[in-house]
């Protein structure tokens, strides 16, 4: 039960920050374009790799072990989210 628990408030905090980093690259891209369309773009590219990759990643997930690959997706997100060249 102490992992469950684990798990469910770190995939809380990873989800928040998702999706705060896709909102605000939205809104980033409003700012400096001023378009619509460029946003609609922008939110199209964040979910292609879902489309396409999709299942795949079902097979993935079937042939190996759900915690490592919890642990390599969610470290490889933190990575690139701290490591993203977004400064104010």
């Amino acid at each position: 039960m102490p992992n469950f628990r684990l798990f469910t408030i770190s995939n809380v905090i990873a989800m928040t920050a998702t999706w705060m980093q896709r909102i605000a690259q939205g809104w980033l891209v409003l700012q400096l374009t001023d378009s619509v369309a460029a946003v609609g773009v922008t939110v199209a590219m964040q979910f292609t790799p879902m489309l396409l990759f999709g299942l795949l990643g079902g097979v993935v997930v079937d042939r190996y072990s759900k915690r490592m690959l919890l642990l390599m997706t969610q470290s490889a997100a933190s990575v690139l989210s701290l490591t993203s060249p977004c400064s104010p």
